[in-house]
């Protein structure tokens, strides 16, 4: 079994997934063994990444249909891969049908190639585009409750992969089926991206202990029962803790920002986690200090940045300018200082000759 939610938000889409899988062998005994279930990939033109929940080895098979047809298609639309991955998840259902497989499961697909991109849901053989938060698996309606109660549809990107592993964390802790360690992918336009795991087990963990902070706090709100000094304490005491835990987490979230600088492949996050404008410091033994700017030195640090981008345009208009200038010219003399330029002469052909 499994969870997997989607949430879309203004550029893109998110979809978290937990790794546990459950396969019933000949006599009815139950295995379970984590798998990754969210791994991008590339099919034919398109970035891909199928995650589903259902029968196993049905999703396993439909995901090498598709990766072997898309190898040799010529398909370079997004409207094209929809309607090829729909004919081919009907033909695939109707032979497996008629064979007496099991092709029970409910896929989230997505796809991007050149700047753009969708995520649609399976519906029987068909694809519907994911246009609000959604989820399947695992006795997914247990959970769309916790969904609801954050209102997700105005919040960030950084709060909905926060929103999506606390409810796959929630469903760890209420069944045997949703299993630790989770995966996460962000899709947009420039592609799909694999979110940081370490960030991943750091946002669980805060998630857990903020959450315990709030629930001593949301009882103590409601209880008529204690003084007034005595709540006042109790929110002061949960105001220093919080403040407390969360530079502890900035320092843990921003020092795996740095070294990820210098990993491999490692070409940037589509989202921050950090906010506008934070100062990462290093020290000779590589210590990373992660601190705040203040709003003064946020003023100098963006000016500074728009001059620099405004000086860079300058450079470029002036070499697009330059290009213009040598273009058919070759050099006549060149200095310390300058080079002057006048018109390239045309090749002459000798008499008797013939030009190539």
């Amino acid at each position: 079994m499994t969870l997997i939610t989607v949430f879309p938000y203004p550029d893109g889409h998110i979809i978290s997934a937990d790794s546990q899988e459950t396969v019933t062998d000949e006599h009815g005994d139950q295995y379970k063994y984590g798998v990754l279930k969210l791994k991008p990939e590339k099919m034919g033109k398109f970035q891909v990444v199928i995650a589903g929940g259902g029968n196993g080895e049905a999703i396993d098979a439909f995901i090498e249909v598709c990766r072997q047809f898309f190898a040799t298609s010529r398909i370079k639309t997004l409207a094209g891969f929809k309607k090829e991955v729909q004919e081919q998840l009907y033909k695939f259902r109707r032979k497996s049908k008629s064979v007496g497989d099991d092709s029970t499961m409910h896929l989230f697909i997505a796809a991007q190639i050149d700047k753009t991109y969708a995520v649609w849901m399976t519906k029987a053989y068909t694809l519907s585009e994911v246009k609000e938060p959604d989820m399947i698996g695992f006795t997914d309606q247990m959970y769309r409750h916790t969904v609801k109660e954050f209102q997700p549809k105005n919040l960030p990107a950084t709060q909905l992969i926060l929103l999506s592993l606390r409810v796959l964390d929630f469903a760890r802790q209420t069944s045997t089926c949703v299993d630790k360690p989770y995966s996460v992918v962000i899709i947009n336009k420039d592609g799909i991206h694999v979110f940081d795991e370490e960030v991943i087990k750091q946002f669980v963990q805060s998630m857990d202990t903020f959450g315990a902070a709030v629930n001593r706090l949301l009882l103590s709100c409601g209880d008529t029962s204690i003084r007034s000094e005595v709540f006042k304490q109790k929110v002061e005491e949960f105001s220093e803790t919080t403040q407390h835990l969360r530079k502890d987490y900035m320092e843990t979230v921003g020092e795996r920002t740095f070294k990820r600088m210098f990993e491999s492949g490692y070409c940037g996050d589509p989202i921050s986690i950090i906010p506008p404008g934070t100062k990462l410091t290093v020290d000779s033994e590589y210590n990373v200090d992660v601190s705040e700017m203040s709003s003064e030195e946020r003023e100098h640090h963006f000016s500074m940045k728009k001059e620099a981008e405004r000086l860079a345009e300058e450079l470029r208009v002036a070499q697009e300018k330059m290009a213009k200038l040598v273009q058919g010219r070759e050099p006549l003399y060149q200095g310390s200082e300058r080079v002057l330029l006048r018109p390239a002469r045309p090749h002459s052909v000798k008499a008797g000759t013939q030009a190539s």
